[in-house]
Formats: structure tokens, sequence, C-alpha cells
């Protein structure tokens, strides 16, 4: 399976793609995932971008995850990539919700507008929280299996 991990420019600052690029070597091709981060990529099955959020109010903050109703394991896909994100960022969680996107998982990490968030999304080391916590949420996601219907089934 190969996953697209696309941004707005300005995201993969120093050598935070390289990081990416390691840590999922690491943790998601022993599960058959391959991850491709930056442009590009017609072939891959789930797309995500990353996007920073802006708001008129400057108190807005976290982190929130539109995903695209089109595919069933979209929804549970945003669940682990949002829980991954918050626990590794303590962003604050601000949901998931269905919408009308290009990707996959849109995935708005942090708002530019608010003081705090700012100061994250301006640091790599921090960043690299942000880019842990995506490809935890992936792993989790993609290496447990579904629960089927029948499996809880006890014939009378």
């Amino acid at each position: 399976m190969r996953i697209l991990i696309n941004s707005r420019p300005g995201f993969w600052t120093g050598d935070l793609k390289k990081y990416a690029l390691r840590i999922a070597k690491q943790h998601l091709d022993p599960i058959g995932v391959q991850c491709e981060f930056a442009n590009g990529g017609d072939k891959s099955q789930i797309t995500i971008m990353l996007d920073e959020g802006r708001s008129e109010n400057p108190n807005t903050r976290g982190v929130e995850i539109v995903y695209s109703p089109d595919r069933p394991e979209n929804e549970r896909l945003a669940k682990c990539i949002l829980d991954g994100i918050c626990s590794n960022t303590h962003f604050m969680n601000r949901g998931i919700r269905a919408g009308h996107t290009a990707w996959d998982v849109h995935v708005i990490c942090g708002y530019k507008t608010n003081a705090s968030d700012r100061l994250v999304l301006a640091d790599e080391s921090r960043k690299r929280n942000i880019v842990w916590g995506i490809l935890e949420g992936l792993k989790e996601c993609l290496h447990r299996q579904p629960h089927s219907k029948r499996q809880n089934f006890v014939p009378a």
C-alpha cells in the first residue's frame, strides 16, 4: 500500500522530511506500507494533506481532521491519526468530521492565528512530534484489522 502525505509549502523545513522518511521506513515498511512525502504520487492508495488552520478568532487552536466519506475506512484512519497527533503534541483535539475534500484525510494541525500553536508550528523539533503522531496513527490503523460483525457471535 502506498500513502502520500502532502503539505502546504513551508511545512517540510530542515531535515524534517528525512526524519519522516526514516521513521516511516522503520515503522510502516514492515507492515507493507510505503509513505511518500511532498508532491505527486498519483499511484497512492491513501492521500493525506497536512495544513495549518486560520481563524478569525485568535483563541481557536488544536487539531481537527476532515475526511472524505467516499471510503468507509477514512473515518477510522482520521480517528487514529488524530489520536496519534494529540498524544504526541498535546494539541487540543477538535475532532473529526466528514466533508468534501480532495484528499482522503485533510489534517488541520495547529492554527497560525493562535500564538501557542504558532510557536509549535515554527519549531522543527516540535513538528517532528506531529509527524511522529501521524505515522503512529497510520501504523495503529493499518496494522490493526477491523472487527468482523460476526467476531463475537455465539451460537444458541
